[in-house]
């Protein structure tokens, strides 16, 4: 059931380990596919809450839950969900998640968050995934300047430690 991976994949997003919180973008998108199909449970799961749940748990990731190395990834798959079920659909869920979360970082001027919220859906993002993704790291506050854009290299261990 969509639902139980659903409850699952929001906790990833707040992962520190880059690996689960990539497969917790593609099941996100999977979803996203599974819909744009005509896919009865995604759409279901879509429109009765889900939509929205995908975009406050990318914003909430990108805006410190996960390390600054995931607003790549996460900005380009909104970004490719965005397309794949279209600006009518998507567009309205994306909106909302970030006047949402912009009012629960303590932001009080609805002014400036309607406008910021405005430009993240706006034709220029949804043509343009590099103005897409400085929008998304304007509202979230992610990566910042000077912190790192990749993710730390493992540290290989020795057999049986």
């Amino acid at each position: 059931r969509l639902e139980i991976l659903g409850a699952f994949s929001r906790p990833s997003m707040e992962a520190q380990d880059r690996s689960v919180g990539e497969a917790a973008l593609s099941w996100f998108v999977a979803v996203c596919d599974l819909a744009a199909a005509q896919n009865p449970a995604a759409l279901l799961y879509l429109s009765s809450g889900g939509g929205s749940t995908i975009c406050s748990s990318c914003l909430e990731a990108a805006g410190g839950k996960m390390p600054p190395w995931m607003v790549q990834p996460i900005s380009a798959s909104l970004h490719q969900m965005w397309h794949i079920l279209g600006y009518e659909h998507f567009g309205p869920w994306l909106r909302h998640a970030a006047v949402e979360f912009m009012h629960a970082r303590g932001m009080s001027k609805d002014h400036v968050i309607e406008s910021m919220a405005d430009r993240l859906v706006s034709v220029d993002s949804w043509s343009d995934p590099k103005k897409f993704k400085a929008q998304l790291k304007t509202i979230s506050g992610g990566k910042k300047k000077g912190q790192g854009g990749t993710p730390p290299t493992p540290v290989p261990r020795a057999i049986g430690s």
